[in-house]
């Protein structure tokens, strides 16, 4: 039995506006402007939302953007449909650095939403991410935003095995299921997974949170390192197997 984490309510579809698949939605670059949000005709442009920054190399400016706004303390760059933390390029190289140290070559994120992130880590990294998601009815709909790496659903048969592989750590980004996250550690066969999520004083809440995470064993799992993402209160931990179980 696969789990799922349907129950975000944050992500409820009835609490996302309308997307038009004949629009393009949220933060953009054209002519080497960033627009954060602008609904433009597709028909009027010559690129997609996600063509945009892969095929011109973009990913690097999306990180300034995010440097700029969280030294000036506000959420201008970023959207929460895309994604939820604005990493600097030291946290997604801080990513990379610890899974390859747990002897993974490989990262799966769980309800990885429109994979901005993921994308980002592989772009400036080089590091092969997976993502995982369910329901695909929705992600296939008017109303979702579009997604920048193509996305497995966990709950179809073929991806039963992926979230086990051992070569592979796990990511859980602002994950907010905790049964759904201690299934999915319990068939875990590898030996690291991440959460990114909110510290103390951030007023969003995780489950798990990076500094909170229940574990069925806890002498199973230990923290290996932690990072701020920026100055903005949200984290990654980084957790690995204790070596006796390895």
């Amino acid at each position: 039995m696969r789990p799922s984490w349907n129950n975000r309510s944050s992500c409820d579809a009835m609490s996302r506006p309308h997307v038009s698949r004949n629009t393009v939605f949220g933060p953009f670059i054209r002519d080497s402007t960033f627009y954060p949000y602008r609904t433009v005709p597709v028909e009027d442009i010559s690129w997609s939302f996600k063509g945009s920054f892969s095929i011109s190399g973009k990913w690097k400016c999306i990180i300034d953007l995010f440097n700029e706004d969280a030294e000036e303390g506000n959420d201008t760059f970023y959207d929460q449909l895309y994604l939820w933390v604005r990493p600097s390029e030291d946290n997604l190289h801080f990513i990379k650095e610890h899974t390859v140290n747990a002897g993974c070559c490989q990262l799966v994120s769980i309800g990885c939403g429109s994979g901005l992130l993921e994308w980002l880590i592989q772009t400036a990294t080089g590091l092969e991410v997976t993502c995982i998601e369910v329901d695909r009815s929705w992600w296939e709909s008017s109303y979702a935003p579009h997604v920048f790496l193509p996305l497995i659903y966990a709950d179809e048969e073929h991806g039963s095995d992926i979230t086990t592989n051992k070569n592979a750590a796990l990511l859980f980004c602002y994950f907010n299921n905790e049964s759904a996250f201690s299934e999915y550690i319990r068939q875990y066969e590898g030996n690291c997974f991440i959460v990114i999520g909110p510290g103390g004083g951030r007023s969003t809440h995780t489950h798990p949170a990076p500094f909170n995470v229940k574990l069925e064993s806890e002498s199973a799992w230990k923290m290996e390192a932690f990072q701020e993402v920026q100055h903005t209160k949200d984290f990654i931990a980084v957790y690995v197997k204790s070596q006796s179980l390895k």
